[in-house]
């Protein structure tokens, strides 16, 4: 009896769902060994760096969860540490599941992530590390070069009950590993475990040029001193080979690997360059082994036998982020990958018994082993995609695919012992997103076992014709031979023998699998062979003048003879060491060999028994020549060194400790610093072939005359006393840690004598610091410093100083220590010693008051009824490489155009701290000169907002007509007299149209026929110069003067000075 039931519509639904959820749940898989386990929602609330008021509320990256090293899969369980939102909360979260069962268990910590500026940093991630000897949990979080935060629970709590989990069986949060010893400057913290159950953390300490990779490890019970593993700072690195390893750790095969790709702080690479591998044994605490087996002591400093290789960015100086990729398989086929910026990415592969990488392009990123073959793992269109590759190939294959139904932000996945663990973050606009965790199982595919099929060999007799052999594997993979005893018999093309003497050998078969099977057992046979009877046996008399090989020597004339009175032929088992040339015996290299001596008899004569000695060379004296260096000036440009090795695979490294005078990066001299001599060395550590080998040569920098208007660096010193040169990261040269009396003295030569305008960029985060100016014993001024965020951001302090003519020394000196010195600005001297021209008045035409700054950082720049002191003067300063000014006072710093939500008003233009220049969008203008009135307008980047005095007093930007006089504004040189009435302040007699010019422009002279020009640009210096005798100057195309702002000043035949601005689109 058949009978049929109609489903209702809501149950109908239910069934659909039914039906969907199975169907989710069977993957679609392309091979059976990916079984999907469970997925499970982690959280609602992870932290996500979002505001719906601010586009970018983050520095690097928006997602904090998942990121880092955040996630262990450990004796079936999932630990995964988190930070939770939103903005006010940020706790560190330790969540964790044991896989098929139960719920996610959650304890709240008592830590927070930390805001930088008020914004997310993802470098700030969360680390977890799981010790399976003691059942310990270790959480390290919120690092960016900052003191170590840690906190780890009790033992045996992370496979224990849940009930057990919970926030008191953390201990107190600690900043330290062993007891009393505080851990500082933590950045990129990761923790992971050998095959002993061992937890590893790996750091870097320092910064992002000039870093070390620390390594120590946790044993059940206690921490490990640390070992620095790679040196890229300190007092033994020399500034031209700080540095930071990029790079990662990986324990593989039962040893642990570090793959990563040097940052030089001098290199002209803008980011990291080399792939480079090192093998570090069992514990990373000895050696670093390089692939082809040389050792050398940690730690490493010299990256150079180390490198794989050295692929190249486009531009070839951009380099790339991170390190590079690598994966190994059980037979020790060694993979490397890395994608360099702007161009495909390169793969290099080096195959178990192979000597060298073979680079490919486009091969795929790497995955790891499990077994035979390497997996990866990604989401990709709402799918989690699993795909591998057999050892020894690029051959990709598709294993599984799942849909998870859901959008996804950022996702990690790890794998430990066939256990997948995935967790990903939702798409969501908000601080506040969920989180997932999916958990699959493979199967380990390991290598087919395969045999040797070889049969007995027959006898054979002493001059028999050669045979071939006859084995065969399981894998139908080709055999190999090898004979026991070559002087018995050798192998030739392949799989042939060659009878050379009477004896027994025995003949082994090998077959060393590929990427499905395993290596087979050997197989040997012996091979016996007997004398020929019907002949008549020979002995060979040979020997060596000497089997330990002096360099230098003669070529050896080999006199063998034979019983027999034949012939006698000569071989070396290694023609790399020597060879044997018409009978002369040939020593190329550093190894050793064996001299035969062969006669192979004839129909009479049996083979006489091969005689033969080992010849010892030892590695040859290497000799680097390296050529004089010249004397340079403080502040040349950048040189190459020369030298040169007899050792062909020399890799010199030059090295110049002395880091107050010059700085030298690979064969380059990158700057000439301060006045004085170095030692600059050049070394090679050799090799197998040749020994080690240095020379040295001394550099004298010669001090420089820095020639008025002139920026001088710091570094750029005659002499100095107290005070040593430091860089900041890859860019500023700095004075560090001046004291009271400290002094850098430094040669000038001034034009004439007046008052010269000064800026100073100091930094110091405390009030009251104080440096003087000094000539001999003669005070010229005594500055006041201004306060900065910290010791390494330099902002100006504006001041005069009275020069007398002439080449001289000045001295700056520590008043009040406590400050670093980067720079000083000496401009062109002022006119009676009342003024620049180059520093400026702002009057506003409309309503004759000038522009001075505002009472503080942020706060509204003010209107005054006269002219006064550096308050109310400016200068207009070129942004390069645009068509933008910043227009800074001489007191603070650079003026902003704020926006419509502004707190204290919209679009109020007010005062900053900040130094010029600077490209910020609202700290930047276009200058719009008017010829025919001689005024100006500012408008605020390009927005259509001018700088405008309004109605109420206040300055603003506001979109107006060009003839609003409240936008116009006469900016006058603080060097020329000026009168606040409404007849004109200043009569010209020189005129440029056009103006703003492009191309040709002209310069013209009312009532001058004789006059002297000379153009400058923003930092004083002349530019062009002409000359005219009727009035007019024409200039053409072809002027050289890129876009900006420029002065033009004429000298007349009356000796006076008039002068202009001129501008160049």
């Amino acid at each position: 009896m058949i009978t049929s039931t109609k489903l209702k519509p809501n149950q109908k639904s239910i069934l659909f769902l039914m039906l969907l959820y199975v169907f989710l749940l069977i993957p679609n898989k392309v091979s059976a060994q990916v079984t999907f386990l469970e997925n499970s929602k982690i959280t609602d609330k992870a932290f996500y760096f979002w505001k719906a008021d601010d586009p970018k509320p983050y520095h690097y990256g928006a997602s904090i969860n998942p990121h880092g090293n955040c996630m262990k899969v450990s004796n079936g369980f999932v630990f995964y540490t988190w930070y939770r939102g939103g903005w006010a909360d940020r706790t560190l979260m330790i969540s964790r599941k044991k896989i098929g069962e139960g719920a996610w268990v959650h304890v709240a910590l008592p830590a927070k992530l930390s805001l930088v500026g008020g914004k997310g940093d993802t470098h700030l991630t969360t680390n977890v590390g799981v010790s399976p000897i003691d059942g310990t949990v270790h959480l390290m979080f919120d690092h960016h070069n900052e003191d170590l935060n840690y906190i780890r629970s009790k033992k045996n709590i992370a496979y224990g009950p849940d009930n057990d989990f919970t926030a008191a069986n953390f201990l107190p949060q600690q900043n330290y590993l062993i007891p009393g010893k505080k851990i500082t400057s933590v950045t990129y913290p990761d923790l992971f475990n050998n095959d002993k159950g061992e937890m590893y953390f790996e750091r870097r300490l320092g910064s992002a040029v000039g870093g070390d990779i620390i390594m120590t490890y946790y044993n059940g019970n206690t921490w490990s001193p640390e070992t620095t593993i790679i040196r890229g700072r300190g007092a033994s690195v020399s500034q031209g080979e700080r540095h930071f390893a990029y790079g990662s750790a990986h324990f593989i095969n039962g040893k642990f690997y570090y793959a990563y790709s040097p940052r030089w702080a001098e290199s002209p690479t803008t980011l990291n360059e080399g792939v480079h591998l090192m093998e570090l044994g069992e514990r990373m605490n000895n050696k670093a082994t390089t692939v082809d087996g040389k050792s050398y002591d940690l730690p490493i400093t010299d990256h150079a036998p180390f490198l794989i290789a050295d692929p190249r960015s486009v531009p070839d100086k951009a380099g790339w982020a991170g390190g590079p990729q690598v994966a190994i398989s059980p037979k020790n086929d060694i993979y490397m990958y890395q994608k360099p910026k702007n161009t495909n990415p390169y793969n290099y592969l080096k195959k178990d018994g192979e000597t060298e990488f073979k680079e490919d392009r486009n091969k795929g990123s790497l995955g790891i082993f499990y077994g035979k073959r390497m997996y990866k793992f990604n989401i990709s269109g709402g799918n989690f995609i699993v795909t591998s590759a057999l050892a020894g190939t690029y051959t990709w294959r598709e294993d599984f695919r799942k849909s998870i139904g859901l959008s996804v932000k950022k996702s990690l996945t790890i794998m430990n012992d066939g256990i997948i663990a995935v967790v990903f973050s939702e798409v969501k606009n908000s601080a506040e997103v969920p989180v997932h965790c999916f958990v699959f199982k493979l199967e380990k595919e390991e290598y087919t076992p395969q045999t040797i099929s070889f049969n007995a060999l027959g006898e054979k007799t002493e001059g028999d014709a050669d045979f071939t052999l006859n084995a065969s594997s399981s894998s139908s993979l080709p055999v190999s031979f090898e004979s026991s005893n070559t002087n018995i018999a050798r192998i030739v093309d392949g799989n042939k023998v060659k009878i050379m003497g009477v004896g027994s050998c025995n003949i082994v078969a090998s077959q060393k699998g590929d990427g499905t099977y395993d290596n087979a057992p050997e197989v040997s046979q012996t091979l016996v062979v007997n004398a020929n009877a019907s002949k008549s046996n020979q002995t060979i008399n040979f020997s060596l003048a000497t089997t330990n090989y002096v360099w230098g020597s003669a070529d050896e004339i080999l006199n063998a003879t034979a019983s027999s009175g034949l012939p006698v032929i000569y071989e070396s088992t290694d023609t790399e060491v020597a060879v044997i040339v018409d009978g002369k015996l040939q020593v190329k290299r550093a190894g050793k060999t064996t001299i035969n001596a062969l006669q192979l008899g004839n129909e009479t004569y049996n083979a006489a028994p091969i005689v033969g000695y080992q010849l010892l060379v030892p590695k040859r004296k290497q000799e680097i020549t390296f050529q004089n260096i010249p004397s340079v000036t403080s502040g040349d440009p950048a040189f190459s060194l020369v030298a040169t090795s007899n050792n062909p695979d020399a890799q010199l490294r030059f090295v110049a400790p002395n880091n107050q005078v010059v700085i030298v990066w690979s064969n380059n001299v990158r700057h000439a610093l301060g006045a004085g001599t170095a030692t600059i060395t050049v070394s090679d550590t050799g090799n197998e072939y040749f020994t080690a080998a240095q020379a040295s040569k001394t550099i004298t920098v010669k001090a420089k005359t820095h020639q008025i208007p002139v920026e001088i660096e710091a570094e750029h010193y005659t002499s100095k006393s107290g005070v040593n040169v430091t860089r900041w990261s890859n860019s500023v040269f700095y004075l560090n840690s001046w004291e009271t009396n400290d002094y850098a003295e430094y040669t000038i030569n001034v034009p004439e004598d007046g008052d010269y305008p000064l800026e100073i960029f100091a930094a110091t985060p405390a009030t009251g610091k104080k440096l003087k100016i000094m000539k001999g014993s003669t005070l010229l001024k005594s500055i006041t410093l201004n306060k900065t965020p910290n010791l390494t951001r330099f902002l100006s302090t504006k001041t005069t100083i009275t020069l007398q003519k002439g080449v001289q020394k000045i001295r700056v000196v520590g008043e009040v220590g406590g400050f670093n010195f980067d720079r000083m600005v000496i401009g062109n001297a002022t006119s009676g010693g009342g003024g620049s021209d180059n520093i400026f008045w702002f009057r506003n035409v409309a309503t004759g008051k000038f522009l001075g700054e505002g009472t503080s950082s942020a706060q509204p720049v003010v209107m005054h009824d006269a002219t006064g002191n550096k308050s109310r003067q400016w200068q207009i300063i070129e942004v390069s490489g645009t068509n933008f000014i910043n227009i800074d006072n001489m007191e603070s710093g650079i003026i902003r155009a704020t926006g419509a939500g502004f707190a204290t008003g919209a679009y109020l233009v007010v005062s900053t701290t900040k130094a010029p220049p600077a490209t910020d969008g609202d700290k930047v203008w276009t200058s719009h000169y008017n010829e025919t009135d001689k005024t100006y307008r500012f408008e605020a980047g390009t927005t259509g907002r001018f700088l405008y005095h309004d109605e109420n007093g206040s300055v603003i930007t506001k979109a107006v007509d060009e003839t609003d006089a409240r936008s116009k504004w006469q900016v006058l040189p603080t060097s020329q007299p000026l009168s606040v009435s409404n007849e004109e302040l200043l009569k010209t007699y020189i005129r440029v149209y056009p103006n703003p010019a492009k191309d040709n422009f002209t310069l013209k002279f009312q009532n001058i026929n004789n006059a002297k020009i000379e153009i400058y640009n923003m930092l004083g210096k002349v530019v062009y110069k002409n000359a005219t005798n009727n009035g007019i100057i024409e200039v053409k195309s072809g002027h050289n003067l890129s876009s900006g702002v420029y002065f033009v000043k004429a000298l007349a035949e009356n000796n006076k000075v008039y002068q202009t601005k001129l501008i160049i689109k």
